[in-house]
């Protein structure tokens, strides 16, 4: 059954899992591999990311279909760079856009890296043991496990 209703013969799609086209929303759970790392973090990588997650960064649940949601790690910086280092070392994805109000404050750039799902729940962790009471916490709280 898919989301109120079956698959039926002439909606099966030739070639993918049980027949679902990808435009579903239900897929095999894959890394996409153009949002992967592409260097090896060090100790002091790690202990470098923790901080700046620590500082500016924020986890959630982004809820997905009604059975359940994935984890999404963001930082935002003005000055980009930073967000590129750690697309480097963890993956992701890093993006620009307009914030600020209208009238006499200007809208300005605001970078944002994001990761999601799996490479989420990765980074969460490897910092997890660096970071302050509040932020595991709020760790605990997205992945929803108890402390």
């Amino acid at each position: 059954m898919v989301a109120g209703g079956s698959l039926s013969a002439h909606k099966r799609k030739p070639g993918r899992p049980f027949g679902l086209s990808l435009s579903t929303g239900l897929r095999p759970n894959r890394l996409n591999p153009a949002l992967a790392a592409t260097k090896h973090p060090t100790s002091f990588d790690i202990v470098w990311a923790a901080g700046i997650y620590e500082g500016e960064g924020t986890i959630s649940r982004k809820p997905v279909n009604r059975r359940g949601g994935t984890e999404v790690v963001s930082v935002s910086q003005k000055d980009p760079w930073i967000l590129y280092r750690l697309r480097e070392f963890f993956g992701g994805s890093v993006g620009i856009r307009l914030h600020g109000g209208g009238g006499k404050y200007r809208k300005h750039p605001m970078a944002h890296w994001n990761i999601c799902g799996a490479r989420a729940r990765g980074f969460a962790m490897t910092i997890y043991k660096l970071l302050s009471p509040w932020r595991k916490a709020q760790i605990c709280r997205a992945l929803g496990v108890k402390q």
